[in-house]
This record gives C-alpha cells, structure tokens and sequence, in this order.
C-alpha cells in the first residue's frame, strides 16, 4: 500500500500543474494525495478523481494502464491482506 500512495503521490504531482479546482475541498483532496496523508477512501478514489481532472483539461477521457496489477494482488494474498487490497482495486 505505501507504494501505491507513492507512485499516486508522483502522478498527481507531476500533473498538478494542469489541475483546474472547482472548490478548495477539491483543491485538499489533491493535496492530501500528494503529501502522502488521505485516507483510504481518498486513496480508493484518487485515480477516478484524477482522471477527471485529465479529461477536462485535455478534452478527452485518458487510459489509464496499471501494469502487472497481479503482483500487489499476489503478495496480498501471500502475506494475508487480500480482502482489503482486492477493496482497493475494485473501488
């Protein structure tokens, strides 16, 4: 899980100058992301958040491509965290 806040923290970092705020709650989602302190279930919606922001500044929806997804799912299930990272995913 940390690596996940990691690499999201990166992506919205290296966007955040494009990001358009609608209100200043929006604006502390993004920053709470990018400090590495949202919750779970700001974590849980920070790529459908960012995608968001990406098809309103570029005009078209992005793909977003998660490569080898299977390995934070396999190291759950080895390391006893499956439910929860699987809730991740899914949400």
């Amino acid at each position: 899980m940390a690596k996940i806040k990691e690499l999201l923290s990166f992506e919205f970092r290296r966007f955040r100058k494009t990001f358009r705020f609608e209100d200043k709650e929006e604006e502390k989602f993004f920053n709470r992301i990018m400090a590495k302190e949202a919750s779970q279930t700001q974590y849980e919606e920070s790529l459908k958040r960012l995608s968001y922001q990406l098809a309103e500044v570029y005009g078209q929806k992005p793909i977003i491509l998660i490569d080898e997804y299977d390995t934070p799912i396999h190291a759950a299930w080895v390391k006893g965290y499956y439910d929860e990272m699987i809730s991740f995913l899914r949400n």
